[in-house]
């Protein structure tokens, strides 16, 4: 009994867990790239999606390479996950440019 109890203590001295704040979990979601035919998923944390989703101006998180063509588009903010987009009058739907 105490060479199995010293076993479980050593196991579990030798595990480090990490907690990782709800925030910074990455979630999977859509891309809104507006293309009929895209499938491609994203990943953003809860709060990445919020700041799209609850931002008063006409915001859409997109995968890279899927921004859409236009002058009245405009790139917020881009990280190496995905890209931001605000949409002009055009609105979504248009052809992304990849």
């Amino acid at each position: 009994m105490v060479r199995s109890t010293a076993l479980l203590w050593a196991l579990r001295d030798s595990y480090t867990v990490l907690y990782v704040p709800d925030n910074l979990r990455l979630r999977r979601r859509r891309c809104e790239c507006g293309a009929a035919d895209c499938t491609t998923e994203i990943w953003m944390s809860w709060e990445e999606g919020d700041a799209v989703d609850h931002d008063a101006r006409n915001l859409f998180a997109v995968a890279l390479g899927h921004e859409l063509t236009g002058s009245e588009d405009l790139v917020v903010s881009r990280n190496d996950r995905f890209v931001v987009v605000e949409v002009g009058d055009r609105g979504v739907g248009a052809t992304p440019t990849s």
